[in-house]
């Protein structure tokens, strides 16, 4: 494969690196913006504005929006065929076919089956929409997302995709995201649980986990007070479902 094609190919997925070095997920809250001449634009006002979201569906009504990442949040993709891959997903770049292979992680499906009847469950990833879309139609199949984002509604900051909360045209404090990547959040970190990279570990339960807090958590009235009395767990551990609520 010419060399253009392997950066077309890779340029699709936004990937955290497998290995030593991978960037550790802080606890939420712990994340700071670092120093820049240019201060992106946050909207921190608690009122809902108009976003990159359409209103809420019935099924959704006054339910709080839970933003799910996808690569190496509930799935891992490579270009190389791993030993038993869940999805062959061809994508076509430059007029030729290439299949992507898809691991998903121990408990996606039901997780998002769990999680929409409690959230308005959106998926945002910082991958191009060809390959984000098409995976998104086999791995959601019974439709338990209200909404997807792709990497065209990120805001592209110090070189690094970032998805701002501020944007959704939700209230802030209704607000949830779930991303291995603390690039993610940087502008909102009081709305984020992280969760571990997953690359290949069918052992792995933290979708799993979560399903008890996330239940929880829908109830409150506001997200993030809960989220910063959680960032002193380490994400190492199991997530004590009782904490803050």
């Amino acid at each position: 494969m010419a060399i253009k094609q392997t950066q077309q190919l890779s340029n699709l997925i936004t990937q955290v690196p497998q290995g030593a070095n991978a960037p550790q997920v802080p606890a939420a809250g712990a994340v700071q913006p670092v120093a820049v001449h240019h201060a992106p634009r946050l909207n921190l006002s608690d009122s809902v504005q108009e976003g990159v979201l359409p209103p809420q569906s019935p099924r959704s009504h006054r339910k709080k929006t839970l933003i799910l990442d996808l690569d190496e949040t509930l799935v891992h993709s490579s270009f190389k065929p791993p030993n038993d891959p869940c999805i062959n997903l061809p994508v076509e770049i430059d007029g030729k076919r290439f299949k992507v292979y898809v691991l998903v992680r121990p408990g996606a499906t039901e997780f998002l089956v769990e999680m929409q009847k409690y959230y308005e469950v959106i998926i945002y990833t910082a991958s191009l929409s060809k390959y984000a879309d098409p995976l998104m139609d086999i791995l959601d199949d019974q439709r338990c997302c209200s909404g997807r984002l792709f990497r065209e509604h990120c805001t592209f900051y110090q070189g690094m995709y970032v998805k701002d909360l501020s944007e959704l045209g939700r209230n802030i404090k209704d607000v949830l995201i779930i991303d291995n990547s603390p690039t993610a959040y940087l502008f909102q970190p009081e709305n984020a649980l992280p969760i571990t990279s997953w690359y290949e570990d069918r052992a792995d339960r933290c979708l799993y986990d979560y399903i008890p807090f996330l239940i929880q958590l829908s109830k409150v009235d506001d997200v993030r007070p809960v989220l910063k009395q959680l960032g002193t767990v380490s994400m190492e551990n199991d997530v004590n479902l009782e904490y803050g609520l």
